[in-house]
């Protein structure tokens, strides 16, 4: 799929897409119905995408690469949109404004291109299967192999 030390980097950017296609799914009319597919691709993306999340927060140990490099980048990212993204805006509107320059692409401003990319996609459904297949995809590859022990000594703590 990709190298380690770009695990961290594509788990932050799909994040943020993903965190902007549900604001721009759920802001802008009804919640979608119980048991249809729209709310099952939903569902599983937005679900996988914030325990991946998690896991580069929380247990970096547990995703491909070193966990100083996951810690780095993520750091360098929240630094980022603490200040781009003030206390008190209005992030999504924000993300909509952002990353439309041409220089080199922020994380940020990468998942924010992304995020529209993918708003692009008229057939919401279709836009949630992509997102929930990706994430599915995702787990897969950062799934344990090497480091079971480090897994269940996460799972005792309870996540």
């Amino acid at each position: 799929m990709h190298s380690e030390s770009d695990t961290s980097c594509i788990i932050l950017t799909w994040h943020i897409a993903t965190w902007y296609c549900e604001r721009g799914t759920l802001g802008c009319g009804p919640r979608p119905d119980e048991g249809t597919e729209l709310k099952i691709h939903l569902g599983v993306a937005t679900k996988l995408s914030k325990y991946c999340a998690y896991l580069l927060v929380s247990a970096p140990k547990l995703l491909p690469g070193h966990e100083y490099d996951t810690s780095r980048v993520f750091d360098a990212v929240a630094g980022e949109a603490k200040r781009f993204l003030p206390y008190g805006r209005d992030k999504y509107q924000a993300l909509k404004d952002y990353g439309e320059e041409e220089s080199e692409a922020t994380i940020l401003q990468s998942g924010a291109k992304l995020g529209k990319q993918l708003a692009e996609i008229e057939d919401v459904t279709r836009r949630w299967k992509v997102l929930a297949d990706f994430w599915s995809e995702m787990l897969l590859y950062i799934a344990p192999s090497d480091n079971v022990d480090e897994h269940i000594e996460q799972l005792t703590r309870g996540g």
